[in-house]
């Protein structure tokens, strides 16, 4: 039989009557028998090669259609498998970049925060100095104050007044960079009773109740 031989028919059995089933070629044929959809006791007939005459297939010889077959299918499944294959390296491939820039992503955000923290600590640091130079000026001005004027304490803010008209003497306030920062527990410390502060631009020799 030459290779894709046509004109092949096999007898299909029903339960009222048998079709016929064909024209088709040997390949065709050889699908059939690979599927198991003709058995050995299957009736083909082929216009010349069986002489128009149906015979079983148990007589006829269909290896090589069979051979040929089985080399497409494997071809196909290697085809298949090959495609697969590409298919997953491709997404492989895209994964593996997708987490790359996923981790650059993240490399760079963590060095923008590090960033951000530094210069937070250098801010801070900042702050810190000047705080701590505005502090050591506070308390050299504090000591020249305590040099240069007379604190008087009293009980109340009528007392102090009291005070001062008594002796001739009008109260005046700290000096404008005082205003906010020089305290009554920096003048008096934080144990005094007293409840007033007063203080004057001259030396004062004043006597207070109590």
């Amino acid at each position: 039989m030459s290779a894709g031989e046509n004109g092949w028919y096999y007898r299909k059995e029903g339960a009222f009557e048998d079709k016929h089933i064909g024209p088709m070629t040997e390949d065709q044929v050889a699908e059939l028998i690979a599927k198991k959809k003709l058995k050995e006791q299957s009736l083909l007939l082929h216009p010349t090669l069986t002489g128009n005459q149906w015979r079983t297939l148990a007589t006829l010889d269909f290896r090589a259609a069979i051979a040929r077959y089985d080399a497409a299918v494997t071809r196909q499944r290697k085809l298949k498998e090959a495609a697969a294959r590409e298919s997953e390296a491709l997404a492989k491939q895209k994964r593996e970049a997708a987490l790359r820039q996923k981790q650059a992503q993240e490399a760079a955000a963590q060095q923008a925060r590090a960033a951000q923290e530094a210069a937070r600590t250098a801010q801070q640091q900042r702050d810190d100095a000047v705080r701590a130079v505005e502090r050591e000026r506070y308390l050299s001005a504090v000591s020249d104050h305590r040099k240069k004027y007379k604190v008087v304490l009293a009980d109340s803010a009528e007392e102090a007044e009291k005070t001062c008209n008594f002796m001739g003497f009008e109260g005046r306030e700290l000096e404008q960079s005082f205003t906010d920062t020089f305290t009554y527990q920096q003048c008096c410390g934080p144990t005094s009773k007293r409840q007033f502060v007063l203080v004057f631009s001259q030396p004062l020799e004043v006597k207070t109740s109590a």
